[in-house]
């Protein structure tokens, strides 16, 4: 459907960090562009103290025990932790060596409050229930399992997420790729599934039945998660799977923050050869909706492209992070990436006049098409429901990867316009607004669905004041060789079409709430669809 036009005004603010009884450093960046701090006790479990007191100074109603000697069931829990707004605390199985931790519930639970414990008497030791329970603390629950996997399964269950949510799948024996997605995860209410490296195992098997998700995404290569994986989920559920991944660890971790769009004032860098600090730095992560970075503490440059390009303020090194990283971030300032300058364009030789027949003919250079799905996944920004249980932000993603790969196909360029949550239609206009300006793009393409009670049928086309654009024009009529019906070019003020650049194209594709159009939609199929588009687009 249509997103309304909004006008808007970006609010920045300073996330200002005082630590609490962990060791607290600040620095002073050359540039003044990036506040520093680093968070960090005298052992994993005093970060882990440091980072609670971060999350939340006053009262919590939850918190979240898991053991700090391994990374499954707290990785489990950083998407439970976004949803109960409870920190997680790492423990030791033997209680006597918690003090931090039992200070921690103490001074910010109350006796009314819940405790969650992750893991079986293996990982946290049962004596912790019935101490807690002599303190006054009468609400305790464990989640637990005889393995990882199970613990983890009963983990998701407790999420109780709605039918249709995506799931993220991650190997349930290597803690990077885990670590990368929990902040993105977490922040979209996405389940962390973990699996094994070769076949998928029943636990996700039966989450996957259960919850239907609307999308899977798997993180890591084949070398983490295997092709066996990918097509299991095809036959079990009829989805392929969306995989994200890079040549090694860093560069995996920072294409799932580009992918979900993980945008912040914050970003918290945390080690990627050693996880216990960045565990309990994945509630604070989800809390300030901030990007989890995984360093090596020497090769920064990617990350440094990453981090300014997202207009990162505040910068949060966790625990064991090599603090080198200061000195490289604070010694040079960090500039966005030059956009290259406009070739001059050659002057034309003079031609004769075209033939009629050759003023449509498609241009032999490669343009560049932002391709935008529109609506957000979750959040305020959402689309329209359709019949037989169509929904619009589902559809658009479907459509724009296929636009997407018959674009590539004819040698065109192509730049994904996509936001999966935001908390208001302003947030996710502005998300989707810079994402298009931060290419120089020929055209824009937007994709939506409409409905209208089961009234309208047919595709429209909305432009700029309702202006005539040849590539609307085409596809128009492509779509009309289908069946649909031709409801022309039209005249909406939308943020999309007004506060970009690029000549934009907002294609209603059809109504997903008529019988006769879903029909139609089924017969093709979005591969058909894409490839009607794109001929109008190429005028081929």
């Amino acid at each position: 459907m249509l997103n309304k036009f909004c006008m808007f005004k970006k609010n920045l603010a300073f996330v200002v960090f005082i630590l609490t009884m962990a060791i607290s450093m600040k620095f002073n960046n050359v540039s003044a562009k990036y506040n520093f701090q680093k968070i960090k006790g005298q052992n994993r479990y005093e970060t882990s103290f440091g980072i609670a007191n971060e999350f939340q100074k006053g009262k919590v109603d939850n918190v979240i025990l898991s053991s700090g000697k391994d990374f499954p069931d707290a990785l489990s829990g950083s998407v439970l932790s976004k949803k109960l707004n409870a920190p997680i605390l790492l423990v030791e199985n033997n209680l006597s060596k918690n003090s931090s931790a039992i200070k921690y519930i103490k001074n910010h639970l109350d006796k009314s409050g819940k405790i969650y414990i992750l893991g079986g008497n293996g990982s946290v030791s049962y004596s912790y229930e019935s101490y807690f329970k002599k303190l006054g603390y009468n609400n305790v629950e464990r989640l637990w399992g005889k393995d990882r996997y199970e613990t983890n399964k009963n983990v998701v269950r407790k999420l109780n997420v709605p039918k249709g949510t995506p799931v993220v799948i991650v190997n349930g024996q290597a803690f990077p790729d885990a670590l990368s997605v929990s902040s993105a995860a977490s922040i979209n209410g996405y389940p962390i599934l973990l699996n094994s490296k070769g076949d998928l195992s029943n636990q996700c098997k039966e989450i996957l039945k259960s919850v239907n998700p609307d999308r899977v995404y798997l993180i890591g290569g084949q070398g983490v998660l295997s092709s066996n994986i990918e097509n299991e989920i095809k036959i079990l559920i009829s989805k392929t799977p969306i995989r994200i991944y890079g040549k090694d660890r860093y560069e995996t971790c920072l294409s799932v923050n580009k992918y979900f769009n993980t945008n912040s004032s914050n970003v918290i860098l945390a080690s990627g050869e050693n996880f216990p600090d960045a565990l309990s730095g994945t509630s604070l992560a989800s809390k300030l909706k901030a990007p989890i970075i995984l360093t090596n503490g020497y090769n920064l440059s990617n990350q440094k492209q990453y981090i300014d390009s997202i207009k990162c303020s505040n910068i949060i090194l966790l625990g064991a992070v090599n603090e080198n990283i200061v000195d490289k971030l604070s010694k040079v300032e960090i500039k966005p990436e030059p956009k290259p300058e406009p070739k001059p364009s050659p002057k034309p030789e003079p031609k004769p006049e075209p033939k009629p027949e050759e003023l449509n003919s498609k241009p032999k250079e490669s343009r560049l098409f932002n391709v935008n799905p529109g609506h957000t996944l979750t959040g305020r920004d959402t689309g329209a429901q359709g019949i037989n249980g169509l929904r619009e932000e589902v559809l658009t993603r479907e459509l724009s990867e296929e636009l997407i790969k018959e674009l590539k196909a004819a040698g065109q360029s192509t730049n994904l316009v996509r936001v999966d949550h935001a908390d208001s239609l302003v947030e996710s206009l502005n998300k989707q607004v810079a994402i298009c300006e931060s290419v120089n793009a020929d055209m824009n393409v937007v994709i939506h669905f409409n409905v209208s009670g089961g009234q309208g049928n047919g595709i429209e086309i909305f432009t700029y004041r309702g202006q005539y654009v040849k590539e609307a024009d085409r596809v128009l009529k492509e779509m009309e060789k289908l069946g649909f019906t031709n409801r022309g070019i039209k005249n909406r003020s939308l943020a999309l079409i007004n506060n970009t650049k690029a000549t934009t194209i907002y294609i209603e594709v059809c109504f997903i709430d008529n019988p006769h159009d879903v029909e139609l939609l089924n017969k093709y199929g979005m591969n058909g669809i894409a490839k009607a588009i794109v001929r109008g687009l190429l005028g081929k």
